[in-house]
């Protein structure tokens, strides 16, 4: 397939990101390439998917701007003409274990163990990371850091069991066919952390309940006619509940809890000062500084060697160069 046969698919192709990786596509250089839903996932699939490749590689993401969009993109390649180990797709599980789903499956198509990428980067590691090496407290007593760890886990699990009937209206949206919009809700609007403890907000918008705010939020018309209850009860019936909460919320707990600590650190252990590192931590810090220091999960290591390894064995095998193990 010549350069020239490429770029005359990408004219004649509806979809911006196949075009784009078309015009990007470098057959005889080494690097692979991922279609992912958005900028937050080509950070996260970045800096993960490079822990498993050789150092001289590289792997490129496109955004595709959804996961609908990845899977289409998915269906426009003619794989008689490129390397299906080369070319992956990454999407979120979303609530897809709850409410089946018929999207395409493939060798190359990464669908998350969790809801999403986010759920992999919050947990008491990453916290553990942030309150050492971002904040600076690398001198920090092993006795008082476990205590703050202890109790980030604690704090975590109240908030996912305390976010299962926000949880519970989207399962039953998404169950009805509604396009709620979630990206208008706001966990400060309906959470707040009073002395390392999260708490439900005592205003929530001048609303009188969680529901009222929620359907106003989403743009979902109110019906009092909903078994909400029993989703609740179908969704604390599942084993680990960061398997379905949305990853958004929990990278909210992760950064309203970290800013906490460094706000006022006495409140969490008696003995500790505020850190010389004083900026709080924001969306962006999350995926520039933190991102690159998660462990890649086991699921997703695993994909790697068997999409992109594969693929980069073939090639160091037709030249005569190993790849490290």
């Amino acid at each position: 397939m010549s350069m020239i046969d490429i770029h005359d698919d990408a004219r004649k192709s509806p979809n911006v990101a196949y075009n784009m990786f078309l015009n990007k596509y470098q057959p005889n250089k080494k690097v692979v390439y991922g279609f992912v839903e958005g900028k937050d996932d080509a950070t996260f699939y970045k800096y993960c998917v490079r822990q498993r490749l050789p150092r001289e590689w590289d792997v490129i993401p496109i955004i595709a701007k959804g996961k609908p969009q990845v899977y289409n993109v998915s269906m426009c390649f003619d794989w008689s003409r490129f390397n299906k180990s080369q070319i992956c797709f990454f999407v979120d599980r979303d609530l897809t274990e709850i409410i089946p789903a018929d999207f395409p499956q493939d060798e190359n198509i990464y669908v998350t163990t969790w809801h999403s990428i986010e759920n992999y980067i919050v947990d008491r590691t990453t916290f553990s990371q942030i309150i050492t090496e971002y904040f600076g407290y690398e001198g920090i007593d092993v006795a008082h850091l476990e205590k703050m760890c202890d109790s980030f886990d604690e704090q975590l699990c109240a908030f996912l069991e305390a976010t299962i009937p926000i949880m519970a209206w989207i399962v039953h949206w998404m169950r009805s066919g509604l396009r709620p919009q979630l990206d208008n809700i706001s966990m400060d609007d309906i959470f707040s952390l009073c002395d390392g403890r999260i708490q439900p907000h005592p205003n929530l918008k001048s609303k009188k309940d969680v529901a009222l705010y929620l359907h106003e939020k989403c743009k979902v018309n109110y019906t009092r006619r909903v078994p909400v209850a029993r989703i609740e009860k179908e969704l604390r019936c599942q084993k680990e509940y960061m398997r379905f909460t949305r990853g958004k919320f929990v990278l909210w707990f992760l950064i309203k809890y970290c800013n906490a600590v460094q706000k006022d650190p006495g409140k969490f252990v008696p003995e500790m000062k505020k850190p010389p590192k004083a900026r709080a931590l924001s969306h962006a810090d999350v995926l520039l500084s933190i991102v690159p220091r998660v462990r890649i999960p086991c699921a997703l290591a695993q994909f790697v060697d068997n999409t992109f390894r594969v693929y980069i064995k073939g090639v160091e095998a037709s030249t005569g160069c190993a790849v490290p193990q």
